[in-house]
This record gives C-alpha cells, sequence and structure tokens, in this order.
C-alpha cells in the first residue's frame, strides 16, 4: 500500500509555450526540437525540481516538398510552406518518440505521469509519458482518475479500470447522457453508478470491489433530472463498507 500512495506525492505539470515565452530557452540545446517536421506545443516536468523529467508534447510540420501544390491558375505559382498537422505525440528530452504522433488530444490524467488519449475517432486510453500503455484508445470515454481507479465508457456501460489497465470493476452500468461529475468518480472509498432495472433507472454507492453500499433511488434520465445525496440511504461512516478495515480500501492487488 506505501508503494501506491506515493503515486500522489510526484506529479507532473504541463507548460504551454504558446503562453509563456520565456519558457524557449528550453529548447536552446536541443537541436531535435528544430527540426522542420516538429511542432512543439508545450512540455511536462516534475513541479519540482525542475526539469528532471521532461517530455514534449508535438506536433507533425509538413515540410514544402511534402505539400501537394495548387495547379489552378493564378495560384500555381503560390509559394507553399509547411503547416502544422492536427496530431500530436510525445518525445523525451533525448528525442526519442514514446508515444506516436497519431492522437488529436493528449493531456495530462490523473497521478503521476499519466495522460489521457484522444483518437480522430473520439475514442479515449491512458498511458504513461514514457510510452508505457495502460489501456489502448478503445473506450468512448474516460472518466477522472479518483482513489486510484478510473471509470471507462463503452457502448453506454461503465465500468472501473486500476492503473494497471485492469477492469476491477465490470463494466455493467449505465451511463448518463450528461456524464455528471457526481457520478463514476470514486470519493471516501465510495462513488455513484446508475443502472437500469426492469426498465427504470437507479442510483446507488458502490465501494472499491463493486459492492452495493447504499439503497437504491429512481432516478427520471427522460427529463436530465437526477436525485441527490439526500434521496439515498447511505452509511454514515464511508469505512462501513470495508468492514472497518482501512487496508481494504483500494482494489489494487
Amino acid at each position: 500500500m506505501e508503494e501506491h500512495l506515493k503515486f500522489e506525492e510526484n506529479y507532473l505539470v504541463y507548460e504551454d509555450i504558446g503562453t509563456r515565452i520565456e519558457n524557449r530557452q528550453t529548447f536552446d540545446n536541443l537541436s531535435f526540437i528544430c527540426d522542420d517536421s516538429i511542432k512543439v506545443y508545450g512540455y511536462f516536468h516534475d513541479l519540482l525540481p525542475f526539469p528532471n523529467t521532461i517530455y514534449y508534447l508535438i506536433g507533425k510540420m509538413l515540410p514544402p516538398d511534402n505539400i501537394k501544390k495548387s495547379n489552378v491558375g493564378i495560384f500555381q505559382q503560390l509559394k507553399f510552406y509547411g503547416s502544422s498537422g492536427k496530431y500530436k505525440g510525445i518525445i523525451d528530452k533525448e528525442g526519442n518518440e514514446t508515444i506516436p504522433r497519431i492522437y488529436l488530444d493528449i493531456q495530462l490524467f490523473g497521478y503521476n505521469d499519466f495522460v489521457l488519449l484522444k483518437t480522430s475517432n473520439s475514442k479515449y486510453g491512458v498511458s504513461r509519458l514514457c510510452g508505457n500503455m495502460v489501456c489502448s484508445p478503445v473506450y468512448d470515454y474516460i472518466y477522472q482518475f479518483s482513489e486510484y481507479v478510473f471509470a471507462v465508457e463503452i457502448n453506454r456501460k461503465v465500468g472501473f479500470m486500476n492503473i494497471k489497465g485492469e477492469i476491477v470493476i465490470p463494466i455493467e452500468y449505465d451511463s448518463l447522457s450528461c456524464r455528471n461529475d457526481k457520478y463514476y468518480k470514486f470519493s471516501n472509498g465510495r462513488a455513484k453508478v446508475v443502472k437500469c432495472l426492469d426498465g427504470d433507472y437507479y442510483e446507488y454507492y458502490i465501494d472499491h470491489y463493486g459492492n452495493q453500499i447504499s439503497m437504491k433511488s429512481f432516478i427520471d434520465i427522460d427529463n436530465d433530472y437526477y436525485s441527490d445525496d439526500k434521496m439515498l440511504d447511505d452509511y454514515g461512516n464511508s469505512l462501513d463498507a470495508f468492514e472497518g478495515d482501512e487496508m481494504n480500501r483500494w482494489n489494487i492487488d
């Protein structure tokens, strides 16, 4: 358990070079950054000390020779320059590509050096900045990390995955059109979920093992109405969900 808790201590921050021009000096001795085929959007680095860990968010620039010139009328002689591609990837400070330039968006996500990947067809996955894939981008949505797990959605069903990419709570809950942040996020050892039973939708709390720990409460999803916590018959002490055993709180074994 000690090892897992350290995930929250050493985390990275992202700097957008477009908003902080002085950070361009970071690239002084990095010749690969000056390559015509690369556009740097920003970089990830340790909050303290700086910059022991550093990764660059890059996009592809098309060199003039690779751009198809116009052959129409007066535009035939127009001089073409490289243009920014929409796909992004990650390189380390040695210039090694750790995450290929195939993603529509890459952003910090969760603890330590986890990043959320979004593909051009709006599928989501999670990777470490070093390139170790946690889960491939096959999910329709991935909810924010909380308490060492994150909820994943596919085909309108939601379940929970741990930081190793293993499904620890089955993908069997129903998603909401609003993707309300009160749902599918653990806090104090419990998460609110929604399930359709006999045509009606109900919400209730589960623990890290998927055990139901509150009474079910009806919700009217057709009118985008979702009840608040007052409607749920909840445990007074969240540790009751773990039979008082705090070491049994996290499903990450």
